[in-house]
């Protein structure tokens, strides 16, 4: 099955931002009916798009418009967006699932590259800090305001009520300080000042300021006091107390490319220190000294971290 040419795929994108934007005209949507009668060509192209877009239909069109409206703007998300339009129509839809698929990730309009952190001051004031290798769909839609994270860990400040979802649930955040990481399972929640509450498939749970929350199996849960300096990789450091080491090198394995492994009988080791986390080999040799391990290198993007 050959693909729709670039040029198509643009103009169905444009047709499908337009019909979905709510205010087409009568005018608008005979000249889109026209654009796809004048080919076979073009029509196929629509298909193709009214194919993956019934993949993503569990989306509300407020999140699925942004989405395309990216895809016309960007190039690099139009060919991620074509080859996924694609793909799906190989496979059936039965590998490329919505919960399984990569598509939300390649597609979000904030990510972060791995050892990359950033941050933005959003509309109504709230500023939103982005971890390591971290993707977040932003909906500003008059008075709504949605963060769907994808990946990775984010921190908000928020100065006005913000729902932030996630594959786990959601959480209504009516001011003050959230921090939400996945790993991928289970979710941590750490709400540092502020009111909060949490549902997933079962009932709403408050959240209580100053505590960290598991998600488990959609339930938040209870996981004792939140520790601000967890936050602290929003200015680029890593601070431990009395942390286990295997708890310090996932949060470098998330900073670095490559693989960073640990054998099982160092995972419970305790370390202390304030850590650069734009050097992570620094990190790593300051671990060797401190504690009891050694650094065996097959690689410099593989290393693992064994007893000594």
């Amino acid at each position: 099955m050959n693909a729709p040419d670039d040029t198509l795929l643009e103009q169905a994108i444009d047709w499908r931002v337009c019909l979905l934007s709510g205010h087409a005209t009568p005018e608008q949507q005979a000249a889109c009916l026209a654009w796809r009668q004048t080919s076979a060509a073009h029509e196929a192209a629509w298909q193709r798009l009214e194919r993956f877009s019934e993949r993503l239909g569990s989306l509300p069109p407020a999140l699925l418009q942004p989405t395309l409206q990216k895809a016309r703007h960007d190039p690099q998300r139009r060919r991620a967006l074509r080859q996924l339009s694609v793909c799906g129509l190989l496979l059936g839809g039965t590998v490329l699932g919505l919960d399984q698929a990569p598509w939300p990730t390649w597609l979000a309009n904030q990510r972060t590259a791995i050892g990359e952190r950033r941050q933005w001051r959003l509309a109504d004031g709230s500023l939103l800090h982005l971890n390591s290798n971290s993707a977040v769909d932003l909906l500003e839609l008059g008075d709504q305001r949605r963060l769907q994270v994808h990946q990775g860990e984010v921190l908000i400040e928020a100065a006005s009520p913000w729902l932030i979802a996630c594959a786990q649930g959601r959480c209504l955040l009516q001011e003050g300080q959230l921090q939400l990481r996945l790993d991928p399972q289970p979710v941590r929640l750490s709400l540092y000042r502020g009111q909060a509450s949490w549902q997933g498939e079962g009932a709403l749970t408050d959240l209580a300021a100053g505590h960290d929350y598991w998600v488990r199996d959609t339930q938040a849960q209870l996981a004792g006091p939140a520790d601000i300096d967890r936050s602290r990789w929003q200015q680029g450091l890593l601070v431990a107390k009395q942390m286990p080491l295997a708890e310090l090198l996932g949060a470098l394995r998330r900073q670095r490319h490559g693989l960073l492994r640990w054998a099982p009988q160092v995972a419970a080791l305790r370390i202390s220190g304030v850590f650069p986390l734009d050097d992570t080999e620094r990190v790593l040799q300051a671990v060797a000294r401190t504690l009891p391990v050694r650094l065996h290198y097959r690689t410099r993007y593989w290393v693992s971290v064994e007893p000594a």
